[in-house]
């Protein structure tokens, strides 16, 4: 999201934020004085920064997740019964729904 330095933003990365079109209703219903399109667009940014880092470094890892896991047999024959008619409804016959489009 940064080059060369913290205080540079990659603008390329930056156009993508703007293409969110709830974006300008948040500026807009926000309320806060002296806000205005670009701010809100680098709030927007940094908002997102920051929920991304606080996701990686509390939430639990795959090694933390595998420790608590308590496989049961009705967890095992339910997601076998699941697959199972995943597998089966995938040979059904489905109508193009755009056909007459």
């Amino acid at each position: 999201m940064f080059t060369g330095s913290w205080k540079t933003v990659n603008y390329t990365l930056a156009d993508r934020f703007a293409d969110i079109d709830e974006l300008w209703y948040i500026v807009k219903f926000s309320g806060l004085p002296g806000v205005n399109f670009a701010l809100a667009h680098n709030l927007v940014m940094i908002t997102v920064t920051i929920a991304a880092l606080i996701t990686v470094f509390a939430a639990p890892n795959a090694g933390e997740c595998v420790k608590r896991l308590k496989p049961r047999a009705i967890w095992a024959a339910a997601l076998g019964a699941l697959g199972l008619w995943c597998v089966l409804s995938l040979s059904e016959v489905s109508t193009f729904l755009y056909f007459n489009f």
